[in-house]
């Protein structure tokens, strides 16, 4: 079971501390040596919406949000302690969840990925999450491309607001 609480320095601090090999990785080729201090401050920062899961201990284990962008894109972030093995289940449909509060606000989410997080990857198919292909863009993809152009060794994933009612089909 996930206990949902809001941010707070105490445990995104402790998060930062104890996160898995993959993520801690993604943040150090994002921000470079500083990387700890750096993602501290882009968390903290009001613009920056985020939640943190504790498990029936109290113990922080994951924290994820987004950061708005113009044009209703957001891009989203999730971050995982190390040992989240037994609350793994609990913590993809508390994203699940999320995913879908903020569909009410963003007709897009995204964000960039090491090629190699295979495991990661999955995870975030599951979620709905797709990862365009170079030459064969649709217009949404397109759209997104614009405003966000991943480094080399990432890839860009994104997911779309599932469409009520009718939809408008691109050609």
């Amino acid at each position: 079971m996930i206990i949902r609480c809001k941010k707070n320095i105490k445990d995104v601090k402790a998060i930062l501390k104890n996160l898995r090999y993959e993520d801690k990785e993604e943040l150090f080729a994002t921000y470079g040596r500083k990387w700890k201090y750096k993602a501290l401050k882009v968390i903290m920062d009001k613009n920056t919406y985020t939640v943190i899961g504790k498990n029936k201990n109290g113990v922080p284990l994951v924290m994820g949000g987004y950061r708005p962008y113009k044009n209703n894109l957001a891009c989203v972030w999730f971050l995982t302690a190390k040992n989240t093995k037994e609350e793994n289940i609990s913590i993809l449909l508390e994203l699940k969840k999320e995913f879908k509060y903020y569909d009410n606000f963003f007709w897009a989410t995204y964000n960039i990925i090491y090629k190699s997080n295979k495991s990661a990857k999955r995870w975030l198919k599951w979620l709905g999450f797709k990862f365009p292909k170079d030459k064969k863009c649709n217009v949404f993809e397109k759209q997104i491309l614009r405003y966000f152009q991943p480094k080399k060794d990432f890839e860009i994933f994104y997911r779309l607001r599932p469409i009520k009612g009718l939809g408008i089909k691109c050609v």
